[in-house]
């Protein structure tokens, strides 16, 4: 697949994976809130590439977090992706090749 597409995701869920595995500029895992400002996506359709990536078993929640200051006194998910979702991105070399 010379385009880079992952033939089991679509591309909007391969970035929110990838931006996951990246994490924060200061290595703490990122919330709902940031993932939405990083992407630009509207909260409905992240919510649902979100949920789509934790029904299968890619990306699940750690927690909670108060949002950043001027966001009122609201809480925001962690995010994290998880070892099968970091498989998919980095798979293992094959033997022999």
């Amino acid at each position: 697949m010379s385009s880079g597409r992952h033939p089991i995701f679509a591309d909007g869920q391969i970035e929110i994976l990838r931006l996951l595995l990246k994490r924060n500029p200061d290595g703490t895992l990122m919330d709902f809130l940031q993932l939405r400002t990083v992407t630009g996506a509207n909260r409905s359709s992240l919510r649902g590439r979100v949920d789509r990536l934790i029904d299968q078993g890619v990306v699940e929640y750690t927690g909670e977090r108060r949002t950043h200051p001027g966001e009122g006194n609201r809480t925001s998910k962690i995010l994290r992706i998880t070892d099968h979702g970091v498989r998919l991105l980095r798979p293992q070399s094959l033997p022999g090749s």
